[in-house]
């Protein structure tokens, strides 16, 4: 090829007389680039194949893919797989990874998490390495409204009735159903982030323990899980990446078979006797809602925010689907399933914010932190112009011509404008002098004795100088930059593996500020148990028990969030009962007996609290969770500690922490309360 090249350049400088040193020049030009030219070319054999991980997926929020990728290589080759996703707004997100492919005819199966817009109409997916690029094009499904519902499982459409919408009656499918083959299912948990429930069906015993784990961070999350009773259920009983996450246990053989009879709270199609139900003994930390302890056909638990729910019977099978009542079961499956909290779609930022701005503007702290600084505002900005233009020309030019000193005016001039600029520069001296900082902000949720948490935040950056930044976020499996007035779009973003999001290039301006807004699996160590129990007497309810703070992390001004069917009031009230715990340090217990407080709480949002309680972070908890039924759809039914943390741990790294030790909401839900009348046992 390199000869080819150099023959044809010395044909045509013959052709046209060139020079003996332009033609040398040239020989040696092509003789080094010709090589590289033809080897992109060349290379193994690669095919890609990509698809979206979900079927019938709306075009908005995480959009999961499966790429398969085979090298026809004698070894292992070193590639990248980007992904770009525009919108109609002419912006583009990009997701890069890098990929080991294993050559050898060996297929690679490997997860995609980009995030998509609205406008999002295709994804372009390219595969670059030492072979012959390859591309492939997308185009996301239509957008379509109601809740998300999903079946990872082996039947498609088993979902909805079979049967007609004239069948149903008043009774319509209201949910967006979607489908997962359970090898397809994403290994991380932002892959379910858009899907309000997921429903295990037959098949999904063939999960494995990555998508196991990816499941149970969602649904820590505010994830709401359901599991049917289908034949193959059973098995879930000896893997202990699903026994750990059932509300049942189903190694245990029911001691009393439920009868149907004994779930009067749901529809069920007749004759109920013809129909399959699973019962299953309740396991710790469960409670019954239909049936008995022993055998029960209706147990829920729950998992940090989100909520795992049992149905011993399978709505998916033919008895079920041919059944006209079936929407009316789905709608009451999934409303004792509803979490009272999603975390993708509340935003909880610096719970400390009010006490900082509080502190002396004189302090160092305070006086070297940016995101603590005033900048002018606009209309003091637009009077100090206004005061400088009426004294550089009206006033000069009246004063300099009676003193008949027009030529002054080559002086007064730079003279005002140097004084104006100056003036400016004092009201935003401090902004100059700030050292580069970080502080992130979110909630960290978890449940009592399980050794890691989810956080879902964001991370505000202030980058003093221009330059490109390289960060690292471990844990995450999320980085997003949302819209910012310091950019005309969104950056581009970059995203690794699972043991967390690297980003080698940010670019940054002079004096910028950005926020990251990310997910994370966090550790904690040993993590948080507690045994409580609730005790009433003449005087009024009180929670007693014992809190142990083994997660690594102090625990601020922490409070115990009770369920309003604990001490025997309606859960639908819209009241707020809580009891004060205080400080917990890392390592520490707490025994506590303290009376239970109710807190009113009205429509529009907002919580009354006691004078003695204003201090707490309970105010904005519940300003923030209770805001809308978008939001919270359903009570809370276990036990939550509520405490502030640091997020110094948590977020990018970079600069000078400036987010305090109460900037991160911590959630930890605990087992269901004991009951206990009048005085100690």
């Amino acid at each position: 090829m390199s000869a080819l090249c150099i023959a044809v350049v010395a044909a045509l400088a013959a052709r046209f007389r060139a020079r003996t040193w332009a033609l040398v020049f040239h020989c040696v030009v092509l003789t080094f680039l010709a090589p590289r030219t033809a080897w992109s070319g060349e290379g193994p054999v690669v095919q890609l194949a990509v698809d979206s991980a979900i079927l019938g997926r709306g075009r908005e929020g995480i959009y999961p893919l499966t790429a398969e990728i085979r090298c026809e290589s004698a070894g292992p080759v070193a590639a990248e797989i980007v992904v770009r996703v525009p919108n109609d707004l002419h912006q583009e997100r990009v997701y890069r990874q890098k990929l080991i492919l294993s050559g050898g005819n060996v297929t690679d199966r490997i997860f995609l998490y980009p995030q998509t817009d609205g406008g999002t109409e295709t994804l372009l997916v390219s595969l670059y390495g030492p072979f012959r690029t390859r591309e492939t094009v997308l185009r996301t499904g239509p957008l379509r409204g109601g809740p998300e519902i999903c079946l990872i499982g082996d039947h498609v459409g088993s979902l909805r009735h079979e049967g007609t919408d004239a069948d149903l009656g008043q009774a319509q499918w209201n949910f967006q159903d979607h489908y997962l083959v359970p090898e397809n299912a994403p290994d991380r948990a932002v892959g379910y982030s858009r899907i309000k429930f997921l429903v295990l069906g037959d098949g999904a015993e063939r999960l494995n323990p990555a998508q196991w784990r990816a499941i149970r961070r969602w649904v820590t999350g505010g994830g709401s899980l359901i599991v049917l009773g289908t034949p193959s259920v059973a098995r879930f009983g000896s893997n202990p990446d699903a026994a750990d996450l059932l509300p049942v246990r189903l190694d245990v053989p029911a001691l009393n078979t439920a009868h149907p009879a004994d779930c009067p709270a749901l529809p069920l199609p007749g004759p109920i006797d013809s129909l399959s139900f699973r019962p299953a003994c309740l396991a710790p930390g469960a409670e019954v809602l239909d049936g008995h302890r022993d055998g029960t056909v209706l147990a829920r638990r729950s998992l940090g925010a989100g909520v795992v729910l049992y149905a011993g019977f399978d709505p998916t099978s033919a008895e079920f689907r041919q059944w006209e009542g079936l929407p009316k079961l789905w709608q009451g499956l999934t409303k004792r399933a509803e979490p009272f909290l999603r975390a993708q779609e509340c935003y909880v930022w610096d719970w400390d914010w009010e006490e900082r701005e509080a502190r002396s503007a004189h302090s160092d702290a305070v006086a070297r932190d940016p995101f603590q600084i005033q900048f002018p505002s606009a209309r003091m900005v637009l009077n100090l112009f206004l005061a400088y233009f009426v004294l550089a020309i009206p006033v000069t030019f009246i004063v300099l011509k009676r003193l008949r000193r027009m030529n002054a005016a080559w002086f007064t001039g730079p003279l005002l404008a140097v004084a104006f600029a100056g003036g400016l520069y004092l009201l935003t001296t401090r902004i100059y002098e700030a050292d580069q900082s970080w502080r992130t902000g979110g909630m960290l949720l978890a449940s009592a004795g399980s050794p890691e948490a989810r956080f879902v935040g964001s991370t505000e950056l202030f980058f003093p100088r221009a330059g490109i930044y390289s960060m690292t976020l471990p844990g995450a499996e999320r980085l997003e930059q949302g819209y910012s007035a310091s950019s005309s779009g969104l950056e581009t973003v970059h995203a690794a593996g699972g043991d967390g999001v690297t980003v080698p290039g940010y670019p940054a301006g002079n004096l910028a500020f950005r926020r990251l807004f990310h997910t994370q699996t966090v550790s904690l160590g040993r993590g948080i148990t507690a045994d409580l129990r609730i005790t009433k007497s003449t005087k009024g309810a009180s929670v007693s028990g014992v809190i142990h703070n083994v997660s690594g992390r102090t625990l601020r001004r922490a409070v115990l969030l009770i369920p309003p069917k604990a001490v025997g009031r309606d859960p639908e009230a819209f009241s707020v009962l809580f009891a004060a715990v205080g400080d917990i340090a890392p390592g520490d217990h707490r025994i506590t007996r303290t009376p239970i407080r109710s807190a009113r709480a009205n429509g529009d949002s907002s919580v009354v609290l006691g004078r003695h309680f204003q201090s707490l972070s309970l105010d904005r908890f519940v300003r923030t969770v209770y805001s809308s039924a978008e939001n919270n759809t359903a009570p809370i039914h276990v036990p939550l500690l509520l405490a502030e943390t640091s997020g110094e741990s948590l977020g990018l790294v970079a600069g000078k922490w400036a987010g305090g030790d109460r900037s991160v909401a911590m959630l930890v839900s605990l087992p269901p309360l004991s009951n206990e009348k009048g005085g100690r046992r």
